[in-house]
């Protein structure tokens, strides 16, 4: 079990599940003025 949950992690491809959560509305996000971004579940 734990090798398969190791390859997950190395395969799961972060910035894609995070612009596609974006886009369905289910985050959004804030750059500051610093270039920091903030994160915020819009449920």
């Amino acid at each position: 079990m734990a090798d398969y949950a190791g390859e997950l992690t190395e395969n799961f491809d972060y910035e894609k599940t995070g612009r596609d959560m974006e886009l369905r509305g289910d985050i959004y996000t804030i750059t500051t003025a610093h270039d920091e971004v903030h994160i915020f579940w819009s449920h």
